[in-house]
């Protein structure tokens, strides 16, 4: 008796029989249901990409065993599920370190579809600071404006009164914003060479953000 797979994995029949024997195909067929049979796969992140007709389906899940990332696909599209702690580097828009700033410590990771981030860095002699955005290592889904974290600006020279609060709000769904709230009315105010205080040496950016995929 012969068998044949149907796609299973997707709410289908598992299959059907014919009356034909064919006992290498049957073996075959077996080792190809087995396969298609419920919604995680796992593999490289090449064969992850490759996938293609039947075998891709909203609901699959796939482990990455090269990256250790967990993927889903759903609304025809592959979404990042999970990811180990990773460092990036940072990319600016309108602030530069100076001469000898660094990036003291830049990782994120993503769980379970929420994007964990942090972040600092350290000005250097000469450093330049406009109305700053970073680029999202993970895009996010949230609209422009929406809240998603937080940072702390450091005045070295001032010491431990030298911390302002700066909210981190969503600029594009690939970048963050850095404003502060220090308008009279409440209002949100661009940074700049001289806001919240002259950028100098030895001052700091710490930025903590949250947010989903």
């Amino acid at each position: 008796m012969g068998y044949s797979t149907t796609d299973g994995a997707t709410g289908k029949a598992l299959g059907s029989f014919t009356t034909t024997p064919s006992l290498t195909s049957d073996l075959n067929k077996t080792i190809e249901l087995i396969g298609r049979m419920g919604n995680r796969r796992a593999g490289t992140n090449a064969a992850r990409v490759a996938l293609t007709g039947s075998a891709l389906y909203d609901g699959l899940e796939y482990f990455e065993t090269d990256t250790f990332e967990r993927w889903l696909r759903t609304g025809g599209a592959w979404v990042l599920q999970s990811k180990p702690l990773t460092t990036f580097t940072p990319s600016w828009t309108n602030l530069t370190l100076g001469s000898g700033g660094t990036t003291d410590y830049a990782k994120y990771s993503v769980t379970n579809g929420w994007v964990d981030l942090a972040l600092s860095v350290t000005l250097g002699t000469s450093p330049t600071v406009g109305d700053i955005t970073l680029a999202l290592p993970v895009n996010t889904s949230l609209p422009s404006a929406s809240p998603i974290g937080k940072s702390t600006l450091v005045d070295d020279s001032a010491g431990a009164i030298g911390r302002f609060d700066a909210p981190a709000y969503v600029s594009t769904t690939s970048a963050v914003r850095l404003v502060r709230t220090d308008q009279a009315d409440g209002r949100m105010q661009v940074l700049s060479t001289t806001t919240p205080f002259v950028w100098a040496l030895s001052d700091k950016i710490l930025l903590t953000l949250r947010y989903p995929v």
